[in-house]
């Protein structure tokens, strides 16, 4: 995880990683997409860039110093969990400015 993220840092400075990157981020997107499906969110394809993007910021958190405490298992699990019915039962909070239909 910490590779991709340096490899999105310096994906501007160096047009060729862009390729990589995105090809990568689509598989993720992907997933997540099937992962939303299967869950029963009303329209996965317009939750999947927002899911990713929280997902994404809960691994940096993880990862990192970013966040003051780092959660357990059990936190990250219930947080999942959380996020996931969030998508399937309010599917209008994760439309417009988080990022739509693709």
């Amino acid at each position: 995880m910490l590779a991709r993220y340096e490899l999105a840092l310096e994906a501007p400075r160096r047009p060729e990683l862009q390729a990589v990157l995105h090809a990568a981020g689509g598989r993720r997107r992907a997933m997540a997409a099937n992962l939303l499906t299967a869950a029963g969110a009303p329209d996965p394809a317009a939750q999947t860039n927002a899911f990713v993007a929280v997902l994404d910021g809960m691994v940096f958190n993880q990862l990192t110093a970013a966040a003051p405490r780092r959660l357990t298992s059990e936190q990250l699990r219930r947080s999942l969990l959380a996020l996931i019915h969030t998508c399937i039962d309010n599917p209008s909070r994760w439309r417009g400015s988080w990022g739509g239909r693709r």
